[in-house]
């Protein structure tokens, strides 16, 4: 009877700590992850009056893709395509904002000048800088 009596304590003294653990027990997980965002230009090629670059970019943030280097007085209308959307040449640059904030692949920019020859759009492709800003 003794020996009953034990076993039937010790078990509720193991599942009276249980219960009460369950209902006021609380976890603070805090993460920090650094902003990451790089841009590579890993091709390209010219095609008589377009530039076509592939450019690999992987991002875990908000960020703005720069174009800059584009002469638009030289070459008469400039027009840039990113990811299929047609961009707007403002001076020397294009600013091109970029809705995903997690970002890990390779995309076409084509770069298109109206008054152009292919010797040009080699010239260009020599002055043209990419980069990335975090937002």
């Amino acid at each position: 009877m003794k020996r009953t009596i034990a076993v039937l304590t010790a078990a509720a003294l193991t599942a009276a700590p249980t219960a009460a653990f369950a209902s006021s027990a609380t976890l603070r997980l805090v993460l920090r992850i650094p902003v990451h965002c790089t841009l590579d230009v890993v091709g390209g090629t010219v095609l008589e009056d377009r530039l076509v670059l592939q450019v690999y970019r992987n991002c875990n943030t908000g960020h703005q893709v720069v174009l800059s280097g584009l002469d638009s007085n030289e070459f008469g209308d400039v027009s840039v395509s990113y990811n299929g959307e047609l961009e707007t040449v403002a001076g020397d640059q294009v600013l091109m904002d970029q809705s995903e904030r997690y970002y890990d692949q390779t995309d076409d920019v084509v770069i298109k000048a109206a008054n152009a020859s292919s010797a040009d759009m080699y010239r260009l492709a020599g002055s043209l800088q990419l980069s990335v800003v975090v937002a």
